[in-house]
């Protein structure tokens, strides 16, 4: 798999965020256009930020990246990203940058992006994706 949008999440509202670190999880609530609700849980969640989560947060887009065809350039970039606070830069060294970057192409780790029309920006790497409509 590359890099995939999740076109039915667009214009989803992300309405809460769970995060358990014994094991380590992450759980995305959101609730869809249509008023369907869908939970994301992503299993052995290694990292995430998530940064200007407020009353409302609209996803413009949704993606999911691992395997071979993902965009180099755009893994580094989100990487850092995530591994930084807004008064510093990222936490990575250049071979741990490497390291999960790689993971992501073999396809032992993911990468979840979510681009907001507004509210929250979000990132993760994790290892497994259960997607649940409730």
């Amino acid at each position: 798999m590359a890099c995939d949008l999740i076109r039915h999440m667009h214009d989803a509202e992300l309405i809460g965020i769970d995060s358990s670190f014994a094991p380590s999880k992450l759980i995305l609530r959101f609730r869809q256009v249509n008023g369907t609700a869908c939970i994301f849980i992503l299993g052995n969640c290694s990292m995430f930020r998530v940064v200007d989560y407020g009353r409302q947060n609209v996803v413009s887009q949704l993606f999911i990246c691992t395997g071979i065809d993902c965009d180099d350039e755009m893994i580094s970039h989100q990487l850092k990203w995530l591994t930084s606070l807004s008064d510093s830069a990222s936490s990575l060294s250049e071979a741990k940058l490497e390291e999960v970057r790689s993971e992501i192409k073999q396809s032992k780790h993911s990468l979840m992006v979510l681009i907001p029309s507004c509210g929250a920006e979000f990132a993760a790497v994790y290892e497994g994706l259960d997607m649940q409509q409730v």
